[in-house]
């Protein structure tokens, strides 16, 4: 039920090196989804905290096209991450995984504009199909000029 004009994400081909940046206080799981988007042709970065991803955004440098976030992290959860991004980068499309996707947590992420939420346990089929919806959508409702 894709608009036309609008690219199917789920049968759009690989990555074309977009930078996603990944957010988990897993280790394993940071280091499984980075060969994950690797393979599917994108250029994942990695951070346990989101301190750590926000100085990465932060950066002048920091081009980054799509911040998936796990939700629940010591210190900073994955809506207040995405809270701060919406400061900070407005258009950034932002995905989060949660092991459990309660009501108030998809209330959460609709107010602040987030791209999707993924079942943790899915992230190894669910990853690489949201990243590339989350482009799709950014390239839908991009300015234009």
């Amino acid at each position: 039920d894709t608009p036309p004009g609008v690219p199917d994400a789920d049968a759009a081909p690989a990555g074309h090196g977009e930078q996603v940046l990944y957010v988990d206080d897993d280790e394993v799981m940071c280091l499984v989804v980075e060969r994950l988007l690797e393979r599917a042709g994108f250029r994942p970065t990695t951070c346990t905290d989101a301190e750590a991803a926000l100085a990465l955004l932060n950066r002048p440098d920091g081009a980054i096209d799509v911040l998936v976030s796990d939700f629940n992290m010591p210190g900073t959860s994955g809506l207040e991450l995405a809270r701060q991004v919406r400061t900070l980068r407005p258009g950034l499309p932002v995905v989060i995984s949660s092991g459990f996707l309660s009501e108030e947590l998809r209330r959460g992420a609709e107010a602040l504009g987030v791209t999707q939420l993924l079942h943790k346990q899915n992230t190894h089929e669910e990853i690489v199909p949201a990243v590339r919806r989350a482009l799709a959508e950014r390239c839908v409702i991009a300015p234009r000029g």
